[in-house]
């Protein structure tokens, strides 16, 4: 009885500090989520969107305008896009635009392959994340975030 209580008390500092680095809800927003509308495409790969802060009432706090640049958050792996900071996809893809919260774009499957037709779903908070409560938009990713084993919930790498 002893070893065990004194082994869970020992695992206690590791929980509190797991638990201290969760973030919290209003530093991942999706595109949904701070209800995000008017996306469109400038050069091919700025983003601009016009999103309502969740934090504040939206009958008092009006949107906000918002860009982050793709090339930031976006890769181009053999005609397909992927989520990866410094991607650069715009150097290998053209005729990119916006379907609702969807990145569609020509892309090259390498040299010699011709082009694809891939879209990429922006509306996720691992890929595009908005930051309450000063409303800021960037690439996702997960830092300060548990890392989990491949579940629903992971981004799949699709080549």
């Amino acid at each position: 009885m002893k070893a065990s209580f004194a082994s869970t008390l020992a695992s206690l500092p590791f929980l509190a500090i797991t638990l201290a680095f969760e973030v919290p809800w209003f530093s991942k927003l999706s595109l949904s989520q701070a209800n995000c509308e008017n996306l469109y495409l400038e050069d091919g790969h700025i983003l601009h969107v016009t999103c309502t802060n969740p934090i504040w009432d939206p009958k008092t706090t009006p949107p906000e305008d918002l860009t982050v640049n793709l090339n930031d958050c976006i890769a181009n792996y053999m005609g397909t896009l992927n989520f990866a900071y410094n991607g650069g996809f715009a150097s290998s893809c053209e005729s990119c635009k916006m379907d609702v919260k969807k990145l569609v774009c020509e892309c090259s499957a390498g040299e010699g392959l011709g082009t694809k037709h891939t879209e990429f779903d922006l509306d996720n908070w691992r890929v595009i994340r908005l930051r309450a409560p000063v409303l800021q938009i960037s690439c996702g990713g997960s830092e300060g975030l548990e890392k989990r084993v491949d579940d629903k919930n992971a981004l799949p790498f699709i080549a």
